[in-house]
């Protein structure tokens, strides 16, 4: 693996990051105007022909309220459709505190249009109904894709992990598929060579470690959940390569060596190469979210935040973690042969 450029896509910014390549331009989707958690959050698009330089397009939000967990999908003709979550479980000093409210945790996926690139944005208002009537609310997470003629979008909430599909463009939505059950969460889902789905999420219930487990759909059920990855070694993304063989980019979460790493399939995700580090190490960051693109053939664009605050360890009640003073954007370009 040879890194061919190391930089920032943005400043005061770039949470749960996703990248997706249209043609010659790659597209970045992630949170702004808020830290991990906090009110004013917004879903920011950049904007890069080289991976190298990015343009600020536009973003999307409520004022007063917390959009996160960005999904996204670019059309053939270069209409996207992008979904957001909205979470407002907050108390009258703006700390998170989803315990102090009746309110379900996961509030509304929104979905927004562009036909301009990412410069406007449009709210489609679209149809949950049938989601939230089976299975509640839900938060979106990582790339839609096509898959039997109708558009999927991963996504995942108290009851577990899901695929969503619509068929009229983000219009209305159900649920496809059940992936993972009640404490598998930020699921990301491709397709595979050979028509499989292939599906990692995170384990977070109270009996298992934290960590990446990856599953199968062969049109019929779902295998049973393997680990893939070891503790704190989450969330994780998928990208089919060109010549098509599978990379995965997962982080490396714990605090005294944290780091983003990969693995390749050329099976189809059945089995996997030897793990390796891209790029350097950090220390007691909150951290991660890699999403990986192909620039061209065997060149790639990894990109994922870094949040140098002076106290790392997650809890609601962690003020650091409601700022973006320390938070950039960071990216590597790179090739693995």
């Amino acid at each position: 693996m040879n890194i061919i450029k190391s930089g920032t896509f943005i400043d005061k910014g770039g949470f749960f990051p996703l990248a997706l390549k249209h043609k010659d331009k790659v597209f970045v989707f992630c949170r702004t105007g808020a830290g991990h958690l906090g009110k004013d959050g917004k879903i920011t698009t950049l904007v890069s022909v080289d991976g190298i330089n990015w343009e600020i397009r536009s973003c999307v939000g409520k004022d007063g309220s917390d959009i996160r967990n960005p999904s996204a999908f670019i059309f053939p003709d270069g209409k996207i459709l992008l979904a957001a979550y909205r979470y407002d479980v907050y108390d009258k000093n703006g700390l998170s505190a989803p315990a102090e409210h009746k309110a379900p945790h996961f509030h509304d996926t929104l979905i927004y249009t562009s036909g301009d690139e990412g410069f406007t944005w449009t709210e489609l208002h679209a149809d949950f109904s049938r989601v939230t009537a089976k299975i509640g609310k839900v938060s979106p997470h990582g790339a839609m894709f096509m898959y039997n003629n109708q558009l999927l979008m991963p996504a995942y909430c108290r009851e577990g992990a899901f695929l969503l599909g619509t068929k009229d463009k983000g219009l209305s939505w159900e649920v496809y598929t059940q992936i993972g059950e009640a404490g598998m969460q930020e699921p990301y889902v491709i397709e595979t060579p050979d028509n499989d789905l292939l599906a990692i999420m995170r384990t977070s219930d109270k009996n298992r470690e934290k960590a990446s487990v990856i599953s199968r759909f062969t049109g019929k059920e779902w295998t049973e959940p393997e680990l893939i990855t070891g503790s704190m070694q989450h969330p994780a993304n998928f990208l089919q390569l060109l010549d098509g063989s599978i990379i995965l980019s997962y982080s490396d979460r714990n605090y005294d060596n944290q780091r983003i790493l990969q693995k390749l399939s050329k099976d189809g995700g059945r089995t996997w190469g030897n793990e390796w580090q891209l790029g350097e190490s950090f220390n007691d960051c909150d951290f991660g979210y890699p999403s990986t693109v192909e620039i061209e053939p065997e060149k790639l664009l990894t990109v994922f935040y870094v949040n140098k605050i002076e106290n790392p360890y997650f809890f609601f009640g962690n003020r650091d973690f409601y700022t973006t003073e320390h938070v950039k954007g960071y990216y590597y370009i790179y090739k693995i042969k």
